[in-house]
């Protein structure tokens, strides 16, 4: 009877050892597996960024543009204030037939 029990104990152990050693093996490979994904996924999100700073200057651009009474294009140019300015000036480009026809400061 001895003999069973021992030997049932020793099954069990070896059962429970198994499942730990496999476990185990799981996390590590999980975790190699991530490792792995990382600068892919780094990339990923990298071109995601890009393409989103594209659309949203693209919309800026095309905010920019306007038509103006007269049936001519008006093209707004915003510029950022050097270091030392104060405020900025936008520059109003307008098109009529066959190119800039006049620049405004505003």
């Amino acid at each position: 009877m001895d003999f069973e029990f021992r030997r049932a104990r020793e099954k069990l152990e070896k059962e429970q050892k198994d499942r730990k050693e496999k476990a185990k093996l799981r996390l590590e490979r999980e975790r190699k597996t991530k490792l792995e994904a990382n600068p892919h996924r780094e990339a990923i999100e990298s071109a995601q960024r890009s393409r989103r700073i594209h659309a949203m200057e693209a919309q800026i651009k095309i905010d920019n543009v306007r038509l103006h009474p007269d049936g001519s294009l008006v093209i707004i140019q915003v510029h950022s204030p050097s270091p030392g300015s104060v405020g900025f000036n936008p520059v109003f480009i307008v098109f009529g037939n066959g190119g800039p026809s006049s620049v405004l400061e505003g």
